[in-house]
């Protein structure tokens, strides 16, 4: 059964050529960059003092700021920060000695 469905999908032999990687790098950083761009020309039309602005400028950053995806790495150039470590448990006090 698994050696049929297998052969279908044409998974039991390698290609003959090798799949092409995809660079995300570039994609990636004009997006960040598109981004960043997009925050300072919101920020810069917005005045306190016309609460229009305000509401647009709120309205335009939410899905932003609602945003909770997480990068796999903080900086793409870095290493991810070491593990905290573990705070050192102080040794039990001696008993009173009998007496």
């Amino acid at each position: 059964m698994h050696r049929a469905y297998g052969q279908a999908l044409g998974l039991t032999t390698v290609p003959a050529v090798a799949a092409e990687t995809v660079p995300l790098r570039d994609p990636l950083l004009a997006l960040s960059s598109a981004l960043r761009l997009y925050v300072i020309k919101v920020i810069a039309h917005r005045d306190d003092d016309k609460p229009e602005t305000v509401a647009l400028a709120d309205r335009l950053l939410r899905p932003l700021a609602a945003w909770t995806g997480k990068s796999p790495k903080s900086n793409l150039d870095s290493e991810p920060p070491p593990a905290p470590r573990p705070e050192p448990v102080p040794a039990p006090a001696p008993a009173p000695a009998a007496g």
